[in-house]
């Protein structure tokens, strides 16, 4: 395909950094801005980053929140509304039954006569297929119950896993692939945090979804830690630590390590330091050193 022909790759980006260079220059932060609009905090961050066009009615409310001319981006929209536009499947044919006589005739389709069904050569079959339908819908409740995570569920040893007595997690099972958390500081009482106004810190815990990380378990038993509002991922390399895009960079590998107290530890791949919080110094990644300070609930 030529270059000429290929898709606009690069439409919603262009939109979404439009929006947000709007959005900055009205003084206006995401969490003043999700309170004048009805709109989630997590919607915004990916409008603004460029991963979902938000519909024109947004825009619309977006311009008028900010005393913004929506004319100046109409065009934008326009362009990253087509290019994520795709042809709808046409529905496939479905034939025709045959015509009903006698008494189905008058009887909705897929129903059978309760004589039928209850006549003594077939009565047996059809007590079987009703208590075979009872126990598949309470195996299947069972197994949503325990095989699929609370949204909330803490994030420790996989399940069959043992903690052992200096705290490091001994696999011994499978385990969930994705948890979804709040880390909470044991020393100081704050919670992780990343925004797009204030970057990665720890902050005073308010429940909202820049505070919830998905953790999720990589082939080589580390895990990736992904905020659920702006989407990026923990990373700790030369360049300190800080949140930014997702990659399968070592930098974006951490070692979860849940200690007796309920708490856990995350310990970088990359570098061996331990995420830290403090009173007077803030979000740091540390030599870890089992102490309050880097210790998450």
């Amino acid at each position: 395909m030529a270059a000429g022909d290929a898709p606009d790759d690069d439409a919603a980006r262009r939109l979404g950094t439009a929006l947000r260079a709007m959005q900055q220059r009205s003084g206006c932060t995401l969490r003043d801005l999700e309170s004048r609009m009805p709109i989630s905090d997590s919607s915004l961050s990916r409008y603004f980053r460029g991963s979902t066009v938000p519909p024109w009615g947004t825009v619309l409310d977006l311009c008028r929140a900010l005393g913004a001319d929506p004319a100046a981006y109409r065009a934008l929209w326009e362009a990253a509304e087509r290019n994520q536009s795709q042809p709808q499947p046409q529905p496939q044919s479905q034939p025709q039954p045959a015509a009903a006589t006698g008494d189905s005739a008058n009887r909705p389709s897929g129903l059978r006569p309760w004589h039928r069904i209850a006549r003594p050569g077939s009565r047996g079959r059809w007590i079987s297929a009703m208590a075979g339908g009872v126990i598949g819908a309470v195996l299947g409740s069972l197994v949503t119950w325990f095989v699929l995570p609370s949204p909330d569920a803490p994030v420790g040893p996989a399940r069959g896993a043992e903690v052992v007595s200096d705290g490091t997690a001994a696999e011994s099972g499978p385990g969930s692939s994705d948890t979804a958390r709040i880390f909470v500081n044991r020393a100081t009482g704050a919670c992780l945090d990343h925004s797009l106004d204030k970057k990665l810190r720890a902050y005073a815990c308010n429940g909202m979804s820049y505070q919830r990380w998905t953790v999720h378990k990589l082939p080589d038993g580390t895990r990736r830690v992904r905020n659920h509002a702006t989407g990026a991922c923990l990373d700790h390399g030369e360049k300190g630590l800080r949140s930014v895009d997702c990659d399968p960079s070592t930098t974006q590998k951490w070692s979860v390590t849940a200690w007796p107290d309920d708490s856990v530890e995350l310990r970088s791949r990359a570098t061996g330091a331990c995420l830290d919080d403090s009173a007077t110094a803030g979000l740091r990644a540390l030599p870890c050193t089992r102490t309050n300070r880097q210790k998450w609930g």
